[in-house]
């Protein structure tokens, strides 16, 4: 399966709308309120779509809002990171909250089916085993 980023570096409302939509793309799911807890996500695939500094920045102990799953391979989201996702989705998370359709906005590049403004998307490609969650 194939997935897009924007070649430039997101920040703000952009990185999190982003952001949830990167965790819907690792858990396979079409809509930002199926976003689950505990369910693992390819470490490689999110490693690509939001980069290293947002999964250090969510799994730093501070926050504590993704850990490593069974294996190295996988990520997953904590129970305070899916209540940091529902309060994104919701308005409470001040600046970094974001609208719904924002969220499936961002899914749209991740899919291919859009392109993230005027920057062309870079393109990554992943077999099943990268992908099983």
């Amino acid at each position: 399966m194939k997935y897009y980023r924007p070649k430039k570096e997101l920040t703000g409302k952009q990185l999190s709308a982003f952001t949830l939509a990167s965790f819907m793309a690792a858990q396979s799911v079409g809509e930002p309120d199926k976003i689950r807890a505990d369910l693992e996500m390819s470490a490689d695939l999110l490693r690509f779509l939001i980069r290293n500094r947002a999964i250090s920045y969510w799994s730093s102990q501070e926050n504590g809002w993704l850990k490593t799953g069974s294996t190295k391979q996988q990520l997953a989201l904590t129970g305070k990171g899916i209540r940091k996702v529902h309060d994104r989705l919701t308005g409470q998370a001040g600046a970094q909250s974001v609208t719904r359709s924002a969220v499936l906005e961002a899914l749209q590049v991740i899919r291919g089916l859009a392109v993230a403004g005027a920057e062309c998307n870079t393109v990554i490609e992943l077999t099943l085993e990268h992908h099983a969650a």
